[in-house]
C-alpha cells in the first residue's frame, strides 16, 4: 500500500488488531513502522465479529461507522431446552464484520504515518545482534524490533524459536442469509447455545444484512463442529437461509507455555496465545497485549537499547490471571452446561457478573475473590 524503504525502527507483521492497534500507537509517538499483510487488503476474516464494551474502551479511536449491529442481550439455551432471554439496557458488545474493522484500523495505522504492504508474506526471521532481518515474498527488510501479530500459527514464533504449546479451539464461522422476519428476530440480540459441543458453545451474532453463525469447540471435536454447527442451524427453523463464507479458524490458548519474547521479537495477540478459553474472545487480548507492549517497545527504541523480557512479566500480570480463570470456567462450563444456562438465565446475579464483564465494569477474577473459600469449585 505504500512505497517501502529497507529500513524501520520496528517491523510488525500481520495487520488485525494487535498489529495495527501497536502500529498506530508506535506511529503517534514518533516510532518508524513497517506494518506486513500476507492477504490483499481488506481481507476476509473468520470470526463472529463481536467487540464486547471492555474492548471498544481499549480502542484509541471511535468505530462508529464500521458496527453493523448494536447488541443488548442474549437469548441463551442448552441444546435439547427452549432458549430465554436475558437483556440489559446498556449496550453489551458491537457487531462488526472483520474484514471491515481490521480494515478500518488498518487505515487510521497509515493515517497516522504507518508503512504498510499488504500481499507481503513473511518467510523467515533471522535475529542478529544489532538487527532482525525479515525476509519476504517481496524483499529483505531490516528493524530493530519485529512483533509478531501475525495469528495462531505465527512465522515470527516458529522462526524465533516462540512456538506455543497450549491448548487450542477451533472456531467455525459462516455467513447466514436469512428472510427478513428471521433477520430482524435478532435484531440487538445474539443467540448463545451451549451443551452441543463441551467447553464450547454455538452462536448467532445479527449483523445488518445476514446473521453470523457459527460453534467452537477444543480442537479434538474439529470433525463434528460442521455438523453440529449445521444442526444448530437447522433447530432455528428459519423460513430461508442461505449459508455463504463457512470458514474454520484456530482459537489459541498457549499463553501459559514457552515464551514471548527473544532479544528482538515479541509476541502479541493470537500469536502469543491470548485468547479467553470462556468466550474465544481474542480481540480484547490481541488489543490489550499490544498496549502492553507498546511503552516497552518505545523505551527500546529511544533508548537505543533493546529490552523486551519486561514484556512477559507485565502480560503475567495483567492478562494470564483472567485467562486462567476463563479457562477454569470454561471447564466447568464444559461439565454442567445445563446447570450453567439455569444459572445464566434464571440468578440475576450470574446475568449481571458476566455482563459486567462484557462492558469492562468487572473481571473473571473477582469471581473467585468474590467466592472465598468455595472458590475450589473453580477447576485449575
Amino acid at each position: 500500500m505504500n512505497r517501502p524503504d529497507a529500513t524501520y525502527d520496528v517491523i510488525v507483521v500481520g495487520a488485525g488488531p494487535s498489529g495495527t492497534i501497536l502500529s498506530y500507537v508506535l506511529a503517534q509517538n514518533s516510532i518508524n513502522v513497517l506494518l506486513l499483510e500476507k492477504d490483499r487488503l481488506p481481507r476476509y476474516k473468520a470470526c463472529g465479529g463481536g467487540i464486547n464494551l471492555r474492548t471498544v474502551q481499549l480502542i484509541p479511536f471511535d468505530i462508529t461507522e464500521i458496527v453493523e449491529n448494536t447488541i443488548y442481550g442474549a437469548m441463551v439455551s442448552h441444546k435439547n431446552g427452549p432458549p430465554i432471554l436475558r437483556t440489559y439496557h446498556k449496550p453489551l458488545t458491537y457487531m462488526v464484520m472483520r474484514d471491515k474493522f481490521d480494515y478500518f484500523l488498518v487505515r487510521q495505522a497509515q493515517a497516522a504515518g504507518v508503512n504498510i504492504i499488504d500481499q507481503c508474506r513473511v518467510l523467515s526471521v533471522d535475529t542478529k545482534v544489532e538487527r532482525v532481518i525479515v525476509q519476504t515474498t517481496m524483499s529483505e527488510f531490516t528493524a530493530s524490533i519485529v512483533v509478531g501479530a501475525d495469528g495462531a500459527n505465527s512465522v515470527v514464533a516458529r522462526s524465533s524459536g516462540l512456538v506455543q504449546k497450549g491448548k487450542r479451539s477451533i472456531g467455525i464461522d459462516c455467513q447466514l442469509m436469512v428472510d427478513d422476519q428471521s433477520r430482524a428476530k435478532w435484531e440487538g440480540i445474539a443467540g448463545l447455545e451451549f451443551g452441543r459441543i463441551y467447553e464450547g458453545y454455538s452462536w448467532i451474532f445479527p449483523k445488518q444484512n445476514c446473521l453470523s453463525v457459527g460453534i467452537a469447540g477444543p480442537d479434538k471435536y474439529a470433525n463434528y463442529l460442521k455438523t453440529r454447527l449445521f444442526h444448530f442451524i437447522e433447530k432455528q427453523r428459519f423460513r430461508y437461509y442461505e449459508i455463504q463464507s463457512i470458514r474454520g479458524h484456530a482459537l489459541p490458548h498457549g499463553y501459559h507455555s514457552g515464551s514471548l519474547t527473544t532479544s528482538r521479537s515479541i509476541l502479541l495477540g493470537d500469536a502469543a496465545g491470548l485468547v479467553d478459553p470462556l468466550t474465544g474472545d481474542g480481540i480484547y487480548f490481541a488489543i490489550k497485549s499490544a498496549l502492553l507492549a507498546a511503552p516497552i517497545i518505545m523505551k527500546s527504541i529511544t533508548d537505543g537499547k533493546v529490552a523486551l523480557a519486561e514484556y512477559k512479566q507485565v502480560v503475567n500480570n495483567e492478562l494470564v490471571p483472567e485467562l486462567k480463570m476463563g479457562n477454569s470456567l470454561s471447564i466447568l462450563v464444559g461439565r454442567f452446561p445445563r446447570l450453567f444456562v439455569y444459572l445464566l438465565t434464571k440468578r440475576d446475579r450470574v446475568w449481571n457478573f458476566f455482563y459486567r464483564v462484557l462492558r469492562g465494569e468487572t473481571t473473571y477474577t473477582n469471581l473467585k475473590r468474590k467466592l472465598g473459600p468455595l472458590n475450589f469449585i473453580l477447576p485449575t
